[in-house]
């Protein structure tokens, strides 16, 4: 499965974002983010797109603006930019993995348009505790990976995350980091596919 790098560029996004998309047009969308020191390019070498891809998935990889091959822009409010680019990318529903700084960009979705996410993968992401009110309302899978000596972003948030929703689901990595899956990345891609193969069943 080859994997298509594309700039997108549309009148609410006002510089051009770089995805990297691959796998089959119908296949279940998965959304990956990243976080602040990390871009689309470290998906790629992780593997996990062309995994996902060669598993039937829709993968898009996301430079959020400003990072990666992703132009900056003046105007940009994390609060509103996934659903827009969600209709602007003609996306219904998505699974989104959503790793560290990008929470400030993916809890605004998940509590504020949880129609729209078939599930939710958090990699300690942040800000969940600024989004309380509304996670309680989102009624979506979740599939919390926290690494046991996370120093960014504590193991206490991913218990008051997973506690918030219904349908969740809590794994601590013993000895884990905050980016503990790009040293673990088997395991990674284990309980990954193990969270959208269940999706699918459902």
């Amino acid at each position: 499965m080859i994997s298509t790098a594309l700039l997108m560029a549309s009148l609410f996004l006002a510089a051009p974002l770089h995805q990297v998309i691959a796998g089959p047009s119908d296949g279940a969308a998965v959304l990956l983010l990243h976080g602040a020191k990390y871009s689309s390019a470290d998906w790629e070498s992780l593997g996990t797109v062309d995994l996902l891809a060669e598993k039937g998935y829709r993968v898009i990889a996301l430079d959020l603006p400003g990072y990666g091959r992703s132009g900056a822009r003046r105007r940009l409010d994390p609060a509103t930019f996934l659903a827009e680019y969600l209709d602007e990318a003609g996306i219904e529903s998505v699974t989104v993995v959503a790793p560290s700084m990008s929470g400030g960009f993916a809890f605004p979705l998940l509590a504020g348009h949880p129609q729209r996410l078939d599930g939710f993968v958090a990699l300690a992401p942040v800000g969940a505790m600024n989004h309380l009110q509304g996670l309680r309302r989102a009624d979506v899978p979740l599939l919390a990976l926290w690494g046991a000596n996370d120093p960014v972003v504590p193991l206490t948030e991913g218990r008051v995350l997973a506690d918030m929703l219904a349908e969740s689901e809590l794994v601590i990595i013993p000895g884990g980091r905050h980016a503990w899956y790009f040293e673990e990345g088997d395991r990674f891609h284990e309980l990954l596919l193990a969270f959208l193969e269940g999706l699918d069943s459902d």
